[in-house]
């Protein structure tokens, strides 16, 4: 008696479910193979016998690894657009890529002193070409080619006949020399110069003082400028620091302007105002200290000595140093409400300072003293030798003769002969002197006398009007 769960298989039927069974092994060995997540549930051995149910269950195994196998993918997008998705089926879901087909630029176009562009394919853009000798400048409105000022600055306007006008002259020799800064007067816009803090900018001046450019502070900015260049210090020199300001018309009513001089060691940290020879502030000296006195809209001109033979001794430890300028400063955190413009700032080098001595004793005259007759005296140190000439004036009263020296370092050099006649006179004394001195501490004095044989001086001297002496130097 049979039942389905027992059912009897003749040998050939059974030989060839077998070998079915076997065939079946080894396609599922083969599509495990292909599909690495499929599992056969049943094994089947070489003479044992495959029952349909565990038979079924291997293809059906093989059916589910199948099926759950991505299809190829069959979908595509359109122009604009890109896959976003791919579906187990092989189609797709697409989406539109960011700003559309190719973006939103349709096309680039040369601007002002640019030359290419195009609305297609790759482009390029480059500057528009110049003839030989000139350069793309801006005129304020758009970029053309222009002839190329380097290694000059026009400060200057030729008359008809090529000369130099008297006005233009005038101005150039208030600015002896061009001193060690480049670009002084902003004629290359701001090459060669920094802001340090605040803002500005250069432009064209309607009041323009040497050449055209100046620069300018922004409203309610206070900006701190500099040159960029460091210039190597000579100890043994003496220098001047120039800058020329300007309150712009309609400016407010609080703002001040400094003129400045910086100076670095040779780490090239830099030596503020409490360093030797200073002024107080960040910066080293400012000849020009909070100077808000503009009544005008003129250029005013400023300028002061700094370094050997100078009130502000440059320090043994400053190496390098460059010019600066504030401008519309009022606080350290609050700025004015003035425009001012500023040009030529400067340092050159020059000569020593001279000195000047006044008789500045009360009587007049002075009452003779045989025991001490100098009338004026200054003591002096020089760090290396110079040409000295001294000029020296008094006057003196008395009767008979009398004459004036100068004295240098007590050796009489030049002496200048006086006499009255009869009743006591004033005489009126000049002496000078020129000579080498070499570098070291010198004296120069202005001595009278009194010759008893021809009379008798009352006195030299009736104040400073009446008697000075100059010392200048040549070096």
């Amino acid at each position: 008696m049979s039942t389905p769960e027992s059912l009897r298989l003749q040998p050939p039927t059974l030989r060839r479910l077998s070998m079915l069974g076997a065939a079946l092994a080894i396609s599922a060995f083969m599509l495990s193979a292909i599909a690495a997540d499929l599992t056969i549930p049943n094994k089947f051995g070489s003479g044992t016998p495959a029952i349909a149910a565990d038979v079924n269950a291997n293809f059906e195994a093989v059916q589910s690894a199948v099926n759950s196998k991505q299809d190829r993918v069959s979908g595509e997008c359109k122009a604009g657009e890109a896959i976003k998705i791919v579906n187990a089926n092989g189609t797709v879901v697409c989406e539109p890529i960011s700003g559309g087909a190719g973006g939103t630029i349709t096309g680039v176009t040369a601007g002002g002193g640019l030359s290419g562009g195009g609305k297609s394919g790759d482009v390029s853009l480059s500057l528009t070409s110049c003839a030989n000798g000139q350069v793309l400048k801006s005129s304020g409105a758009a970029w053309v080619c222009s002839a190329d000022a380097t290694g000059s600055y026009p400060l200057a306007t030729p008359t008809a006949d090529g000369l130099m006008s008297a006005g233009d002259k005038s101005k150039i020799d208030s600015f002896s020399g061009w001193g060690y800064i480049p670009n002084a007067f902003f004629e290359q816009s701001f090459i060669d110069w920094q802001i340090i803090k605040g803002q500005g900018a250069v432009l064209a001046t309607a009041a323009p003082f040497i050449g055209t450019k100046v620069f300018s502070n922004a409203i309610n900015q206070t900006p701190w400028i500099s040159s960029v260049r460091r210039v190597p210090i000579n100890p043994h020199w003496t220098y001047e620091v120039r800058g020329s300001f300007r309150l712009v018309s309609g400016g407010g009513s609080t703002g001040a302007v400094y003129l400045a001089v910086r100076l670095f060691d040779a780490k090239g940290t830099e030596l503020n105002g409490s360093s030797a020879g200073g002024t107080t502030g960040t910066w080293w000296f400012y000849p020009v200290n909070r100077d808000s006195n503009f009544t005008d809209n003129n250029w005013h001109t400023y300028s002061a000595r700094f370094g050997s033979g100078s009130e502000h001794q440059i320090p043994a430890s400053a190496v390098y140093m460059t010019v600066g300028a504030i401008l519309n400063y009022d606080t350290d955190t609050v700025s004015g409400n003035r425009i001012y413009e500023t040009t030529g700032l400067t340092i050159v080098n020059t000569s020593r300072p001279p000195i000047f001595v006044q008789d500045t004793r009360p009587q007049c005259p002075s009452p003779w003293n045989g025991a001490n007759p100098t009338q004026m005296s200054s003591n002096f140190t020089l760090d290396r030798p110079a040409y000295v000439t001294a000029n020296a004036s008094i006057i003196s009263s008395g009767t008979g003769r009398r004459d004036t020296s100068l004295v240098v370092d007590g050796i009489e050099m030049h002496r200048s002969l006086g006499s009255t006649l009869g009743t006591a006179e004033w005489q009126n004394h000049h002496t000078q002197w020129v000579g080498l001195l070499a570098a070291g501490n010198h004296t120069i004095k202005l001595n009278g006398s009194q010759d008893p044989l021809w009379g008798t001086v009352s006195g030299y001297g009736c104040g400073p009007i009446w008697g000075n002496m100059v010392i200048r130097f040549d070096d």
